[in-house]
């Protein structure tokens, strides 16, 4: 494959780095950090080229990720049947799993409202392999639209259409109207989750202010503030002031630190039998665990009833296998085994997110000594390169380097799995550190080369 077709020739002189950050700045391209003010979010200015027929291969991918990942939240049977290797898990999926067990299916209340986001890199043959998917805080869509529009003013050209602020907050005011309705009311009410110091506020409001303009209320908590102040009546939740929240969108509660203590678990299982949307559900951060997809992957390599259980058909089953690499839970293997596979470039993934969750070589063998129960071996994706220079604001500063790879991370919706915008990354070659928020990577976007 010519990698070299990857790059992008870019007008980054056009501007200043001066004249960028005003544009960043105007556009809310950035976070908020207390006591520091705005920062505008590094990007990348040479927008990374794929073939129509690449473009359409991404969505394709994400669409069956989509739908497979909502058949298998809703046969919550077989989904902790296939995740029951999370029982003995310290992680945030092993608590999500023993609270789900403990929960009679004729119980569960909640309502899901699926907002995904699906991980892709392409490989050097030219194929997209699956990194991970992301069904909690699952953000940064909006943010990387705003910065495809602001650097289309200056750079014009044929851009992957990214609708997500408009698809996302439509998908998030629909969930919230349809619990109202069903309780009779007009006036539906969402509350979002967020952290006690959160810094990615921008990316948050985009999609607020637009659920708020189609007539949804929207009330920012804490998880501590949320708890505290919930009630239930008849089954639905409600604030101190009388007002019934009728969906929760979590921007937090994926690591085990967002949990102070055991009541804030328990918070979360009431949820669950109360008559609430909430995006997610707990089973669907299950399903978004790294655990089960070493799951599908196993049985998609291996498991011959797999496709016919979930009503894929040929084509389909070709698609997940290409997708889904080998992978190896830490706790099967011996010592020999775990070794010759680190040797092997596999990643070593816990099920931490966020920033420390993947490390290769010595830093993996690392990770063995504290291994937790549901830690895998991934194999390792040979990431096509774009060699050729790109030019880059980072820290208020215009850059120029070369050799970086690019993630493609592509929002799906609902049961149907709509296509709700995407999310491009680039980073340096090397680095294992993807995030645009506190990783090493860039917001970037896509021009798509049609066929002549």
């Amino acid at each position: 494959m010519n990698i070299e077709a990857y790059s992008a020739d870019d007008n980054a002189s056009a501007l200043t780095a001066a004249e960028w950050r005003d544009r960043l700045r105007q556009a809310s391209v950035g976070l908020e950090t207390k006591g520091q003010g705005f920062t505008h979010a590094p990007v990348s200015l040479s927008p990374w080229r794929l073939s129509d027929s690449q473009w359409q291969q991404a969505l394709e991918a994400a669409d069956l990720l989509g739908r497979l990942s909502q058949l298998m939240v809703r046969d919550r049977s077989w989904l902790l049947e296939h995740t029951a290797g999370l029982e003995a898990s310290d992680s945030v999926p092993g608590t999500i799993w023993r609270l789900l067990s403990l929960i009679p299916t004729d119980q569960v209340q909640t309502v899901p409202v699926a907002l995904q986001r699906h991980d892709l890199l392409m490989d050097t043959d030219g194929l997209w392999r699956w990194v991970e998917t992301n069904p909690i805080a699952a953000g940064m869509g909006p943010l990387n639209q705003r910065w495809l529009e602001t650097l289309a003013t200056v750079q014009p050209a044929f851009y992957a259409t990214n609708p997500a602020i408009k698809k996302q907050s439509f998908s998030l005011a629909d969930g919230a109207r349809r619990l109202a309705a069903e309780f009779g009311s007009d006036s539906p009410m969402m509350v979002m989750v967020v952290t006690d110091d959160e810094d990615n506020i921008y990316d948050q409001q985009l999609l607020t202010q637009e659920v708020e303009r189609q007539g949804v209320s929207v009330l920012r908590l804490t998880l501590k503030e949320f708890s505290a102040a919930a009630s239930y009546c008849d089954q639905r939740l409600f604030l101190p002031d009388g007002r019934r929240v009728d969906l929760i969108y979590w921007r937090t509660g994926y690591n085990a630190e967002d949990y102070s203590d055991d009541t804030l678990w328990q918070f979360r299982a009431k949820l669950e039998q109360t008559r609430i949307a909430q995006c997610p559900d707990l089973a669907s951060q299950l399903s978004g665990s790294k655990w089960l997809q070493h799951v599908v992957s196993r049985q998609v390599h291996y498991i011959d009833g797999f496709a016919d259980y979930f009503g894929l058909d040929e084509r389909e089953l070709a698609l997940l296998q290409q997708l889904c690499l080998h992978s190896y839970s830490v706790a099967d293997l011996s010592v020999p085994e775990f070794h010759r596979l680190v040797n092997q470039g596999y990643w070593y993934k816990t099920q931490h997110e966020g920033g420390g969750s993947v490390a290769r070589g010595l830093s993996a063998l690392t990770h063995y000594a504290s291994r937790d129960a549901a830690d895998i071996l991934m194999a390792n994706i040979d990431a096509a390169v774009r060699s050729a220079p790109i030019s880059k604001l980072v820290n208020g500063e215009l850059i120029r380097l070369s050799f970086h790879i690019s993630e493609l991370g592509i929002f799906t919706l609902g049961l149907t799995s709509e296509y709700g915008g995407y999310l491009c990354r680039t980073k340096a070659q090397h680095s294992l550190e993807g995030g645009v928020h506190r990783g090493g990577a860039v917001l970037d976007t896509l021009v798509i080369a049609k066929a002549v």
